[in-house]
């Protein structure tokens, strides 16, 4: 139960990231999304159900800041946790090279849904300016800020697991 509440913890902490600083850093309207960093790499670490469940929450938590499309980014996330869950046994942990490209690629899917489900309720969308300029650049944001997010989700991951061996059984 503890080790839930510390990754909730870690969701709710970059989400207030997310919402304090990350409006700051700005490039041509990009910004980078951290909740789905995160999301990709506890996916990564711990597989498609944790994956699904923090996509889950994170997406929660920021449909929560989105009153227009409320549950967008609660289901894109969630189905992009799962996905990079798959992906869990595919490489070393301590490897970088697959969480690089396992977070470009959900960064390029997230916005290409979020723009499309935008589309579908109405809203004028122009792919081509939005791919240049908002899906390829949030991707090389998100993938700027993995190096330095995915070591630190690696080790709150061991960290809990060697926590977990010593709490005693109820």
């Amino acid at each position: 139960m503890q080790r839930y509440l510390f990754q909730v913890s870690v969701l709710i902490g970059t989400f207030i990231i997310q919402i304090v600083v990350v409006p700051h850093i700005n490039l041509s309207g990009a910004q980078p999304d951290l909740v789905l960093v995160v999301v990709v790499c506890f996916a990564l670490t711990e597989g498609l159900i944790y994956g699904a469940a923090s996509g889950f929450g994170g997406g929660f938590l920021e449909d929560l800041l989105q009153a227009k499309y409320m549950g967008f980014n609660m289901l894109i996330k969630t189905v992009v946790g799962a996905i990079a869950g798959i992906f869990k046994d595919y490489g070393p942990k301590e490897g970088i090279l697959i969480p690089l490209v396992g977070v470009f690629a959900a960064s390029v899917f997230s916005q290409i849904m979020m723009a499309l489900m935008a589309f579908l309720f109405g809203e004028t969308v122009v792919f081509k300016s939005i791919f240049n300029w908002l899906i390829i650049p949030t991707a090389l944001y998100n993938v700027l800020f993995t190096p330095f997010i995915y070591p630190a989700v690696v080790k709150i991951v061991n960290w809990q697991q060697k926590w977990a061996r010593f709490e005693a059984p109820k």
